[in-house]
């Protein structure tokens, strides 16, 4: 048993002197009470006086700490007290272990950051200094270099322009415009688009709908057809390779389309799915380079769905392949 409150330490101290003073006095009739007297009237003191110094105090503190405004008049219990300090720990915890994850994001991200730049500015470098060294005279090295100098700004740039919409999306900046637009059109567009690269890779594009459906949808139709371009060319990046599988179902739920990219691809472990929408992050680092991208894409697509108010999901089975879904809100039909 613990002793914390004022009556239980007054109880304790009552009890060890009525049984001490039991103890020391002669056995007779008197004995009882006088043993007894004795003990609650320590009781009673000692309880005034832990009352007094201790408790009052605590409390007024506890107030002051609560609302300043109510120290003179709080009426708190010690068991008030108690839970909310226990409360305020809790939340002192969370509030550093945020802190403390904030912190290792932070510097996740800068040395993410500083990878995807440092690899075409280190290339940018060596070939303006090849060409710089003798290699302009050489026609046949000179057209070539700058060609690939040309791909590395490319890449930084395209690195840049992702990063300035992720940042605006993440701050709100970014406006939707919302209309009513074909589903079907959009994927379709998006197909075409990316159909030589797929092709090249030896995968297979398939589009599964309802032909006797109109999939009308309520969104930003270039900002959706973004979240395919990103979800669909990740696909083909990462499918068996010429022997890929790229498939998109379109689901028509009651108030809403669910939207599946799915591929036969290298998989995703189950312990990198929940980190596979941050920015930078990458499943396999090693192959992600040589498939190039920024490692935005799956990011901005998260951001462009959280705007449009829909969700966007992943399952994924290792060696199998990898679905991503997200669902649009149905535009009103008359």
């Amino acid at each position: 048993m613990r002793f914390e409150r004022p009556e239980q330490i007054a109880f304790l101290a009552g009890l060890l002197a009525g049984a001490g003073l039991w103890w020391l006095l002669p056995d007779d009739l008197e004995r009882l009470w006088k043993s007894l007297a004795f003990g609650v009237a320590l009781a009673i003191l000692v309880y005034g006086m832990v009352h007094q110094f201790l408790y009052r105090r605590l409390k007024a503190i506890y107030a002051i700490l609560k609302d300043p405004g109510t120290a003179a008049t709080s009426r708190v219990s010690l068991d008030d007290v108690e839970q909310d300090v226990e409360s305020w720990a809790r939340n002192r915890d969370q509030q550093i272990q945020g802190l403390l994850d904030r912190e290792g994001f932070r510097r996740e991200f800068m040395g993410n950051l500083s990878h995807e730049l440092k690899t075409p500015v280190f290339n940018i470098q060596g070939y303006l200094f090849t060409l710089l060294d003798g290699g302009l005279e050489d026609a046949k090295v000179n057209r070539k270099f700058l060609e690939k100098a040309a791909k590395s700004v490319d890449r930084m740039t395209a690195l840049i322009q992702e990063m300035d919409l992720l940042s605006r999306l993440e701050s709100g900046a970014v406006a939707l415009e919302m209309g009513t637009f074909d589903v079907v059109r959009a994927l379709k567009e998006v197909l075409e688009e990316l159909e030589p690269s797929a092709r090249d890779a030896g995968v297979e594009l398939v589009l599964k709908k309802d032909k006797e459906r109109i999939y009308k949808a309520l969104g930003d139709s270039r900002k959706i057809e973004q979240v395919l371009h990103n979800l669909i060319s990740n696909g083909i990046k990462y499918s068996q390779p010429q022997k890929g599988l790229v498939t998109v179902d379109i689901l028509d739920l009651e108030d809403r389309f669910l939207i599946k990219v799915s591929d036969n691809g290298i998989g995703i472990d189950e312990s990198d799915l929940p980190r596979i929408f941050e920015r930078f992050y990458r499943v396999d680092k090693s192959r992600s380079r040589d498939v190039g991208g920024t490692g935005l894409g799956l990011s901005i697509a998260k951001h462009i769905m959280e705007a449009h108010k829909q969700q966007i999901h992943a399952t994924s089975t290792r060696g199998v392949g990898s679905t991503f879904s997200f669902t649009l809100e149905k535009a009103a039909t008359s």
